[in-house]
């Protein structure tokens, strides 16, 4: 939540711009742009958007995330959304002054990123905790496994562990190869075999940042 200094900071900005990749799910306990009612009036209509998502995909909006959004995000700016369905729910809230943009993350993913066309030897790959599909997750890592030499694991979260071992069994387990849960981690083992190298993962930002280190 904004402080009393920070309201005293953002009351006499022109316009305030807003950055987060799931920052628009505000009714949520776990929202990321914590809002008070009392704070709506600082915000006052001068929150500009700049490439944001919203942490649920299978919800509208509640009323109150929608009382929130109408009160606190400018009516005359375009507000940059990272995907289509971010965008249909603020025009379903009355916005229209919304454009996908994409995710920020994506704006320097040129064609010639990718200079390796080939299917490498090896596989790094992730699984997502908190969204749990054990069938398809389960099969796309035996597939993995059934195709490259060798298959390695980024434990994005640590609880990611436990969920692999509901997937597979002890042996299939022991052919991973598991990379450890720090972004140097992940950036070391990416730079190290760029060019023999493909993702296959259900973690959005990991695979984003395997493109963005030429990763296939």
């Amino acid at each position: 939540h904004i402080s009393g200094d920070d309201r005293k900071k953002i009351s006499d900005k022109e316009l305030l711009f807003v950055g987060g990749t799931n920052l628009l799910n505000l009714a949520n306990i776990r929202a990321q742009w914590k809002i008070r009612p009392t704070d709506i009036k600082y915000y006052a209509k001068r929150c500009v958007l700049l490439g944001v998502g919203s942490s649920s995909y299978n919800k509208k909006a509640s009323d109150e995330t929608k009382f929130i959004l109408k009160n606190v995000l400018s009516d005359t700016y375009m507000h940059s959304v990272r995907d289509e369905y971010t965008k249909e729910l603020l025009n379903g809230i009355g916005f229209e002054n919304v454009t996908n943009t994409c995710c920020p993350t994506t704006w320097n993913l040129t064609p010639d990123k990718i200079k390796w066309t080939c299917k490498g030897s090896m596989a790094v790959t992730t699984i997502t905790d908190y969204s749990e599909d054990i069938i398809n997750d389960g099969k796309m890592l035996r597939n993995l496994l059934a195709n490259y030499n060798s298959v390695h694991i980024w434990i994005q979260s640590i609880r990611d562990i436990t969920y692999l071992k509901k997937l597979l069994s002890g042996d299939e387990y022991d052919n991973l190869f598991l990379i450890s849960p720090s972004l140097e981690a992940y950036r070391h083992f990416l730079d190290l075999n760029q060019y023999n190298l493909d993702y296959i993962g259900t973690r959005l930002h990991a695979g984003i940042f395997a493109m963005q280190r030429n990763i296939r």
